[in-house]
């Protein structure tokens, strides 16, 4: 039971650093978006929407 336990915790924290990175990732794109052009960020954002 226990080991049942752990192994749904290791799933857990997986998933929300894997949450955390892809956050970060779009984070990033639109700020490097941001500073070149607000289309740029516009159409990043759609493309997010759609996934």
């Amino acid at each position: 039971m226990d080991d049942l336990i752990s192994k749904k915790d290791k799933l857990a924290s997986s998933t929300s650093k894997r949450k955390e990175r892809k956050h970060y990732v779009s984070t990033m794109l639109s700020l490097i978006c941001e500073k070149r052009s607000n289309n740029c960020r516009m159409r990043f954002i759609e493309k997010q929407s759609n996934s």
